[in-house]
């Protein structure tokens, strides 16, 4: 039988101005350098975001884990914002009143009346706020054609929503040693039991049937085994209406034999070596790491959120550090039971190998299959999951998507061209 669980509002001032992450201003500053001309819908879409991220910031309470709770945050594509940013361009004027939209039905076009997008983000530091904002961002921005299409053609509109996680050492999480013990002996298992019993309450909040749903479960990183670990504990009826995608999978090696401790090395060594460079090269990086920590304490004053006690904070900074033990030690994505889209930058430092170049491009010389949109040279089937590998990226910091973005937003203000077909990229 489901369990009970239950979601604690926060109370926030709504008159305040919006506060915004840095990674969002910095993504907003690197965009409009390059689109001077799309400056007014950035500032639209950023806006719009950030104020959803600290207005609709929650805290689960889990009844499978007494007394252990994470905070989570949910972002919604409206007509209305749509209707914004057509209506940034001159000339054009979209009516999104009721008598201008027909009666037309969306399983004519098998779009699920919901659809639902939950976010797994990379491994963080204890009481992290928002981490995954970036993956956030990027998803919204693609996401925004699958309001924008039905809504152009007169089509009832899906309500599209994404999910942004954290985990019970990150901001607004509580633990307990009960669940403390349960991490150490069950590493990323006992985050799916967890979040498996956070995605049936959404899912069941948002539609009466699973038939009028779709839900995708997007790990990054560490997140990959999260989002894994959580589709594989979701009931057969909703797994049906579940998909899965993954970005550059970390710590999902076999621990087994030599190779499994090399693998640790190299992740451990790929972690540090790319934090180290992105630190002194990357201007949104560095951006970051000098403002996250003012931003969390204007965040934690606006929402009226209590300090973390001393015993808090010390079993927030014991759980990261098994989550980090459990990482290096690896855990292999269950490839052969789920239906997994993992795509994988060859580039990465913590991942890459010659055994997987070599196939790579043992494939690519066999079926000169490269692609040159998105740089996705090929798919390799292993179980029944697939892997994508691509050329662009490392490892992090891997979402400023800038000149697809501004693809999206063009197509989206011309009024009498359809938008481009929605893509989970």
């Amino acid at each position: 039988m489901e369990s009970e669980v239950s979601v604690t509002p926060i109370e926030k001032d709504y008159h305040s101005k919006i506060i915004h992450h840095p990674y969002s201003e910095a993504v907003r500053d690197e965009f409009v350098a390059m689109f001077p001309e799309q400056k007014q819908v950035m500032d639209l879409i950023i806006n719009t975001i950030d104020r959803q991220a600290v207005d609709n910031f929650q805290i689960f309470s889990s009844q499978a884990f007494p007394d252990v709770r994470f905070g989570y945050t949910t972002f919604d594509i409206t007509p209305e914002l749509i209707h914004k940013i057509v209506n940034t361009s001159n000339n054009n004027n979209m009516d999104l009143s009721p008598q201008n939209q027909t009666e037309k039905s969306l399983s004519r076009h098998n779009r699920p009346k919901h659809d639902l997008t939950f976010i797994f983000p990379a491994f963080t530091q204890p009481d992290e706020a928002l981490s995954g904002i970036d993956i956030a961002i990027n998803d919204f921005i693609r996401a925004l054609p699958r309001v924008a299409n039905p809504l152009r053609n007169g089509e009832e509109v899906p309500n599209v929503k994404l999910i942004l996680l954290s985990t019970p050492s990150g901001f607004g999480g509580h633990l307990t040693k009960e669940w403390l013990n349960v991490l150490d002996q069950k590493g990323f298992d006992a985050y799916g039991q967890l979040f498996s019993e956070f995605v049936q309450k959404i899912a069941a909040e948002q539609a009466s049937s699973l038939d009028e749903i779709a839900v995708t479960l997007h790990g990054v990183s560490r997140g990959t085994i999260l989002a894994d670990r959580t589709i594989s504990r979701l009931p057969q009826d909703l797994k049906k209406h579940t998909q899965i995608l993954l970005d550059n999978p970390a710590g999902v090696h076999n621990p087994k034999g030599v190779s499994g401790k090399i693998k640790s090395a190299q992740l451990l060594a790929g972690l540090v070596g790319e934090f180290v460079v992105t630190s002194i090269k990357t201007n949104v990086a560095k951006r970051v790491m000098k403002e996250s920590s003012a931003f969390k304490n204007t965040l934690r004053s606006k929402m009226q959120l209590p300090s973390d006690s001393r015993e808090q904070k010390i079993m927030k900074i014991a759980a990261v550090a098994s989550e980090g033990l459990h990482l290096l030690h690896g855990t292999p994505l269950d490839v052969d039971n789920n239906r997994l889209h993992i795509r994988e930058s060859m580039k990465d430092p913590l991942t890459t190998g010659f055994t997987r170049l070599k196939t790579v491009f043992d494939k690519v010389r066999e079926r000169k299959a490269i692609k040159e949109e998105g740089k996705r040279l090929i798919a390799i089937d292993e179980g029944r999951s697939t892997h994508y590998p691509t050329k662009h990226g490392f490892h992090f910091w891997i979402y400023r998507h800038y000149e697809k973005w501004n693809e999206i937003i063009k197509t989206i203000q011309q009024k009498n061209n359809p938008t481009t077909s929605p893509q989970k990229v």
